[in-house]
Formats: structure tokens, sequence, C-alpha cells
């Protein structure tokens, strides 16, 4: 497969090069690997089909947010509200997990240090997708950022 192209993916982010594009290639040659581990398999389709989603554990998450905001703007009630669909801890105990499966040779704490690089390349990658739903309430619901920033 693209093990030689992953552990060269592996050694340059190590080694300090940052990119958030390569990182976006290490989860589309991922995904033949991660296809039962929903966390690493859905950033990898985001990574894959960014045209829009409506499929897997994250659309899920929304799309219960989603229905349960409607309800309570129609009926009142609460909005049911869950914590985060992907925990970075998860995200990179996943993925050495994974990249210790297929052979890829790497420290695993020079992999944790580099942790919130991959956050924010993920969180830079998945920006501006959109997820498509059929309902006609919905007209459009997308991942965006907000800068802290005043």
């Amino acid at each position: 497969m693209k093990e030689y192209e992953i552990q060269e993916i592996i050694n340059n982010l190590i080694a300090g090069v940052e990119n958030k594009y390569e990182i976006g290639m290490l989860f589309i040659w991922l995904r033949p690997h991660v296809v039962r581990n929903p966390i690493l398999y859905d950033i990898s389709n985001f990574v894959a089909h960014y045209d829009g989603r409506d499929q897997g554990a994250s659309y899920d998450c929304v799309n219960k947010f989603v229905l349960s905001f409607l309800s309570a703007s129609e009926k009142g009630g609460y909005i049911q509200v869950t914590g985060p669909v992907f925990r970075s801890a998860d995200i990179m105990n996943n993925l050495i997990s994974t990249l210790r499966k297929i052979g890829i040779n790497f420290d695993t704490q020079e992999l944790l240090n580099k942790s919130n690089f991959f956050v924010e390349a993920i969180k830079s990658l998945i920006t501006d997708t959109e997820f498509k739903f059929s309902d006609p309430r919905v007209c459009k619901c997308y991942i965006g950022r907000f800068n802290n920033k005043r």
C-alpha cells in the first residue's frame, strides 16, 4: 500500500516539518486501515470528501443536535448537546495504534508532542465542510472556525 509514504510523513513531522496537507494525505492513505475505527475513518472521509457530509460519526452527532434544535424551537423544550465528536487524545491514541499495526516506526512520545499540530491541521482541513440534510427546514450547516481575537 502506501506505507512508505506514511512513514515519510511521520518522519517529516517528527523532524519538525509541519505541513497540514501532508496530514491530509496521511489520513487519505490510512483510510483502508481504519475502516472499523469510527474516529479515524470519519476524519479520513472528511479529508477525502470535503464537498459535503451525509454520514459518519460527526454527521450523526450534528444531525442529533440539529433535530433537537428544530424540535425545541418548534415545540419548546431543551436542546440536547453532546460532547465533542473527536477528542484529541482519542485521535492520537487511535492514530498511534493504527500506525503501529501497519508497521510504521516512530517514537511515541515524539509523535504525541505533535498532538497540537495534528489537531490544528485536522481543524483546518475540515473547516467549511458542509453537512447535507434532507430536511427542508435546514438551509445550511457547516463547520466554521472563529478566532477569539477581539
